[in-house]
């Protein structure tokens, strides 16, 4: 339960802007430089951290409803094990199981025995996984998880 909400923590960190560094030469003490993950400028599957807005704009997707307003979405799984967090491209990976597969390799038959688990409080439990949204009109940023995951 600790390593979950420390998990959580960091992604909150990374979302409030504290990857971003001062910048001394700028004359405004509030001045800010963002580091963005992806150098390449395209297109990528996955980054590990979200450092600047254009990474986000990559990254970005349709949430899973629009119930609560117009919103940007990615997904967010946390190896448990390694420690290493991937934000999944979620217009292509609309799914955590899809990245999973596509990306991480997971055998299409570990569904029910495996990936079902990792949405409880199981001991077995291997992943964090969760959503990112924006709320563009309020620039409201918020974690979304499985509403019956047992965190």
């Amino acid at each position: 339960m600790r390593k979950v909400c420390v998990v959580l923590l960091a992604i909150m960190m990374v979302l409030a802007g504290c990857d971003a560094v001062s910048s001394p030469a700028e004359s405004k003490p509030s001045a800010t430089i963002w580091n963005c993950a992806n150098q390449a400028n395209d297109t990528a599957s996955y980054l590990h951290r979200l450092g600047c807005p254009k990474d986000w704009s990559i990254l970005k997707g349709p949430p899973m409803n629009y119930s609560h307003g117009h919103a940007t979405a990615t997904k967010f799984i946390y190896s448990l094990d390694s420690g290493v967090l991937w934000f999944t491209n979620s217009s292509r990976y609309p799914l955590h199981w899809d990245f999973a597969t596509a990306v991480l390799n997971f055998n299409q038959n570990l569904y029910n025995s495996f990936w079902v688990r990792q949405y409880s409080e199981n001991p077995k439990r291997r992943y964090v996984l969760g959503t990112v949204n924006h709320f563009e009109g309020m620039d409201l940023w918020t974690i979304q998880l499985f509403p019956g995951d047992d965190l």
